[in-house]
C-alpha cells in the first residue's frame, strides 16, 4: 500500500510471478516443450545478481533437470560488457541451439 505496508493480495502476485516460482509451478509445460534457459550475469555485479542466477540455476535445474539451463558468469560487473560481448555471447548460444533444433535435435 502507499503507507508501505505489505498487500497480501498484491505479494502473493508478485510471488507467483517470481521467475523460480513461475518455473516450478511450469516445470512439465516447459519441459514437454523443450524450453531452454540462458542466463549471464556479472560476477561483481552490484545488485547481486549473480547470487540470485545462481540461486535460480539450482532451482531451476531441481525442477527441470540441469539440461536446459545455461549459466555464464563473467568477469565484471552490472553493465560493464553487456553491449560489447554478453549480447554476443548470448547470440551464439541461441544459434547452437536453433541450429541443433533445425538438425533434428532436442
Amino acid at each position: 500500500s502507499a503507507d508501505g505496508t505489505l498487500d497480501p493480495e498484491t505479494w502473493a502476485l508478485w510471488a507467483a510471478h517470481e521467475p523460480l516460482s513461475a518455473v516450478e509451478a511450469s516445470a512439465e509445460a516447459l519441459k514437454a516443450a523443450d524450453t531452454d534457459f540462458y542466463l549471464d550475469c556479472g560476477q561483481g555485479d552490484e545488485r547481486g545478481f549473480s547470487d540470485q542466477a545462481e540461486a535460480f540455476l539450482l532451482g531451476a535445474s531441481s525442477a527441470l533437470g540441469g539440461e536446459q539451463l545455461t549459466l555464464e558468469i563473467y568477469e565484471g560487473d552490472h553493465g560493464e560488457v553487456i553491449y560489447t560481448d554478453r549480447f554476443y555471447q548470448s547470440l551464439l548460444w541461441l544459434s547452437g541451439l536453433l541450429a541443433d533444433e533445425a538438425l533434428g535435435g532436442s
